[in-house]
């Protein structure tokens, strides 16, 4: 959200033209450097990323287990699942054209979802299917 001041505060500025011809000639793409592209996704990432670490937290923090064959069944599954939820999300957002607001919203929506899955709740169902470590005795203070 912290690059929209600087967006508009860029509204009306146009690129010069040889830079568009320049860029054009050399990559095949116009360029526009004035539209907020990726802030949008990344607004999610940090949303996502925030909320469910803090639902992780509320819960105990959860532990990787030590043992190796579990952290890769742990790791293929949990790149597996998010793989498979990315491209759901992005097939349900590309059924139809939606002006750049709905776009840039659900931009924002798609990547929290993903990233609290990954951070959140894919730990906690680990925890619960027996991939949690065995947790570190506490020492009472006396």
């Amino acid at each position: 959200m912290l690059v929209i001041p600087a967006y508009l505060a860029l509204a009306d500025w146009q690129v010069p033209a040889s830079w568009v011809a320049v860029a054009f000639q050399q990559t095949g793409v116009e360029i526009d450097p004035a539209q907020i592209r990726y802030a949008w996704g990344a607004t999610g990432i940090i949303l996502g990323s925030l909320a469910g670490y803090e639902l992780l937290c509320s819960r105990r923090r959860w532990t990787p287990p030590a043992d190796l064959l579990r952290r890769v069944i742990g790791t293929f599954a949990g790149a597996g699942s998010v793989l498979i939820l990315w491209a759901l999300l992005s097939t349900l957002g590309s059924v139809s054209e939606h002006p750049d607001p709905v776009q840039n919203a659900y931009s924002v929506l798609t990547m929290a979802i993903v990233l609290f899955w990954l951070t959140g709740c894919l730990p906690l169902i680990f925890r619960r299917a027996g991939f949690y470590a065995d947790e570190p005795e506490t020492v009472s203070e006396e």
